[in-house]
């Protein structure tokens, strides 16, 4: 997996770029594409997949070059002199210098603008501008950009060659005048590009070229408890149950999609619930509790009649239960029925050396630690939820402090949450990480996030 050189290739493409062709496309209703591939409901192989969805990214790619802005940060051309230059293989590598707080609002993976006017005006000389990539920071004012302005980059095309020629004599002469401008973070789209240029090696590939997998999960189906059920069936229409169920038989894969104003924010939440408490069919954690008799008062059609029907149903009810949940102790416990356990059949191998009843080996040669088990104790669900921007994460994040999730009885809960990366909103930052850092180091030199079942991150 060479995430290196498909990196250089997605820098190659995008630093290639004319800033101001773009700008013109955009007014003209273009994109960096005339025209794209309509995407199939299936691809006959990977090379296929990957011809579709290039153009599709890197016209995304367009788009955030020429948003010019990104959640509330503000984007402006600032002065700068190139200090230095060198060349690294087909890049030139330039320190450019800034004042001291403008460096601060450059951060490491943005790409920036360089022009030798500023890029607003009228009379600006588009000729002279390039694309830069921020590598990072020397010092306090100085930034290291990385420009592609190779006569390769442009063949075929006698202007944009040109261009390149004039900005490349421009970036090497020391101590020359320009503008920079950052014009977004290029960090999400790149890990979307090595992804894709990677999904051969993905386990879910097969999913993603004929939307289902070759062959059915090899791992146990799971449920959803019936509290919880009762609950979201509630709250849910029927294509958001469906979506709740969609990968609790194993699927690798599972998208979930629809138009904005069907729910898809609560149907996050609900997923997160379910995904935290489902349990394997035919478990214990699935069989209703067996429920205590209702006592019916009041006025009835008859003496007791009401009531002696609604206490033979509930009886009825307590007994299927109790019955269910008798059988699945016997299966799951036998040696509590005074029956052989394999635990006590099967031991490990002689020729191990191991001693027959090591406390490290556990019924059929199944070698795991053993765990305390209760009702506050054992193991515990742990999600990593990602969204494509700062202000998605920060509404997810925002919406869990506001409503909780449900318990597998169905009861509202405030789960354990870290908000993990950059830009954290007021609102949620007191579950941010710096946040529950500096809270523990206030108490505790050791940071510890075992209680945390849920991360979020960007």
């Amino acid at each position: 997996m060479d995430v290196t050189a498909v990196t250089q290739r997605f820098h190659r493409i995008l630093l290639s770029w004319d800033y101001f062709e773009l700008c013109q496309r955009a007014e003209d209703g273009k994109g960096v594409y005339d025209t794209l591939q309509q995407v199939p409901n299936t691809f006959s192989s990977i090379q296929h997949y990957k011809e579709v969805f290039e153009p599709l990214l890197l016209e995304e790619a367009g788009a955030q070059v020429l948003r010019g802005i990104e959640e509330g940060v503000e984007i402006k051309p600032y002065k700068a002199v190139v200090a230095a230059c060198t060349k690294d293989n087909d890049f030139h590598i330039a320190r450019i210098t800034v004042e001291q707080d403008v460096a601060k609002k450059f951060t490491d993976n943005d790409l920036v603008l360089l022009t030798k006017d500023h890029p607003h005006d009228e009379e600006c000389r588009t000729k002279m501008h390039a694309l830069g990539f921020m590598e990072g920071h020397e010092g306090s004012q100085s930034l290291r950009v990385k420009f592609y302005l190779t006569d390769d980059s442009q063949a075929g095309k006698p202007a944009q060659l040109e261009r390149v020629k004039i900005m490349r004599a421009g970036v090497e002469a020391k101590a020359s005048a320009w503008w920079v401008q950052r014009l977004f973070n290029m960090s999400t789209i790149t890990r979307e590009w090595v992804a894709m240029q990677h999904a051969h090696l993905m386990p879910f590939r097969d999913t993603l070229l004929h939307g289902q997998p070759m062959c059915r999960p090899s791992i146990k189906a799971m449920d959803i408890p019936p509290g919880m059920r009762a609950v979201v069936e509630q709250e849910c229409n029927s294509s958001q149950m469906a979506a709740l169920r969609a990968g609790l038989d194993g699927t690798p894969l599972v998208l979930i999609q629809g138009p904005p104003g069907t729910g898809k924010t609560r149907t996050i939440l609900n997923l997160l619930s379910v995904v935290m408490h489902s349990a394997a069919k035919g478990s214990l954690e699935l069989v209703p509790k067996a429920a205590s008799t209702a006592v019916v008062t009041g006025k009835g059609p008859g003496p007791g009649g009401t009531a002696a029907a609604a206490g033979t149903s509930a009886a009825s009810a307590n007994d299927a239960a109790r019955a269910e949940r008798a059988r699945l102790w016997r299966l799951q416990s036998p040696w509590m029925f005074g029956q052989p356990t394999l635990r006590d059949t099967h031991g490990p191998n002689s020729d191990t050396g191991m001693p027959t009843h090591s406390p490290d080996c556990f019924g059929l040669n199944n070698r795991r630690p053993a765990a305390i088990v209760g009702k506050a104790l054992g193991p515990k669900a742990r999600v990593l939820v990602c969204a494509p921007s700062n202000a998605a994460l920060d509404e997810i994040v925002l919406r869990i402090l506001q409503h909780g999730l449900l318990d597998g009885s169905g009861k509202r809960f405030d789960p354990s949450l870290v908000r993990i990366g950059v830009n954290v909103h007021h609102s949620v930052k007191h579950v941010s990480l710096e946040s529950l850092v500096d809270a523990k180091l206030g108490v505790s030199e050791k940071v510890s996030f075992v209680d945390h079942p849920l991360l979020c991150c960007l």
